[in-house]
């Protein structure tokens, strides 16, 4: 009997929400396929305990030195950071990584990057490959998972404007 995992992955929810930043398919489909609207990124360190908002971290990101990998195979320190990048500006804080274009990006700022768990390089190649599997890896089915997301928002939209009706009864008497 194959039982289904009942949490949503990680990977899914960081692009449903990376989805959500595009107003246009063709603009989210062009970030996704070149690598700058994946959600979930991985960032190398030598050090445990990782803080990409400590001074000396912003200091890298100010100087372009902070790069994240979409697969943690190509990192080469000994642990690897998982990034959720879902809550930047796919358009203004991020950059091409011009020493490695097709499979990394530099961050240019910290304050949206969420940090989710450290890992030991091979041990994140490992939970990478069982969460990849959750991306879309064809052009229909991305354009499957954008009309999802704009429909989800749409409906949370109307929901947030019905829960939002308040009924005034009579007043209370104060006694």
């Amino acid at each position: 009997m194959i039982r289904k995992n009942p949490r949503t992955s990680r990977f899914k929810e960081s692009l449903y929400r990376m989805a959500l930043q595009f107003e246009d398919f063709e603009d989210f489909s062009n970030f996704y396929w070149n690598g700058f609207a994946q959600g979930i990124y991985w960032i190398g360190t030598n050090k445990k305990d990782y803080d990409i908002t400590s001074p000396l971290e912003r200091a890298y990101v100010r100087e372009g030195k902070v790069v994240a990998y979409i697969s943690p195979d190509r990192i080469k320190e000994k642990y690897a950071v998982e990034a959720d990048l879902s809550g930047i500006d796919p358009y203004a804080d991020i950059s091409e990584n011009a020493a490695s274009p097709t499979d990394s990006i530099k961050i240019l700022r910290t304050n949206a990057v969420r940090l989710l768990n450290e890992y030991p390089v091979k041990k994140a190649i490992e939970v990478y490959k069982y969460n990849v599997r959750y991306l879309p890896s064809a052009k229909y089915a991305l354009k499957e998972f954008w009309d999802y997301a704009q429909a989800r928002r749409k409906e949370e939209l109307e929901g947030k404007k019905r829960k939002g009706v308040r009924r005034v009864g009579r007043p209370r008497k104060k006694t």
